[in-house]
């Protein structure tokens, strides 16, 4: 297993070299002035290759996991910034499919916590990229408080929800809710693969709860 980690880790290196480039040049190719049917193929050719970069990316930081060779950091970070800035970074994705998103912060959280915030934005941008992905109407909410010497996450959303045979099945590499999901919405079902693993190694739990066409709803302890 490990020596199936490191050649994916190492392919994976290897391959987004080359992808930056042509990501970058397109980027480039994209600020001229151009027709419009060009600039259409353009931007769908640097959606491509972005999928392909996110999809590199969560495979390299699978294989150092299940390396053992994620390294976390532990320094001060505002969460409550942290959250607010995830919000933003999907709001347009939201905006454009109807759908609101909130986020509900409790004004007692602290300011700042220990951990690790990279991995931190990455599990919620995760879990808010995929609500908003499997929800056509409706709301995706996002909530933080803390007790107990926890914090605790929550992300609702009024989506298409799961049966309790994709519940089973949701966290594996490779693995969506059912094949219809994957053949209507795409996608490779190792983000929240790449959750799980994430929010364990820091400690904590990651569970849900759904039922089909009745939303999903995330939490997460760290």
């Amino acid at each position: 297993v490990e020596r199936c980690a490191d050649f994916l880790a190492n392919m994976s290196h290897e391959i987004r070299t080359p992808l930056n480039g042509v990501l970058g040049m397109l980027d480039l190719a994209l600020e001229g002035e151009l027709e419009h049917s060009q600039r259409d193929r353009l931007e769908i050719a640097h959606n491509a290759g972005a999928s392909l970069l996110g999809l590199l990316n969560d495979i390299l930081d699978i294989s150092k996991v299940e390396a053992g060779k994620l390294n976390l950091e532990i320094i001060p970070f505002n969460l409550r910034r942290l959250i607010e800035e995830c919000a933003t970074l999907h709001a347009e994705q939201a905006r454009r499919k109807g759908i609101d998103l909130v986020a509900e912060i409790e004004p007692a959280l602290a300011e700042q916590f220990l951990g690790d915030p990279t991995r931190t934005r990455q599990v919620i941008n995760n879990l808010l990229s995929n609500a908003i992905k499997f929800t056509e109407t409706g709301s995706v909410r996002i909530s933080a408080h803390q007790g107990k010497g926890k914090v605790q996450l929550d992300i609702i959303d009024t989506g298409i929800g799961m049966s309790a045979e994709g519940l089973d099945r949701i966290f594996s590499p490779f693995s969506q809710a059912d094949d219809d999901t994957t053949r209507l919405y795409g996608g490779t079902g190792l983000g929240l693969t790449l959750c799980r693993q994430l929010v364990e190694r820091m400690h904590g739990h990651i569970k849900l709860e759904s039922e089909p066409d009745q939303g999903t709803h995330f939490t997460v302890q760290l």
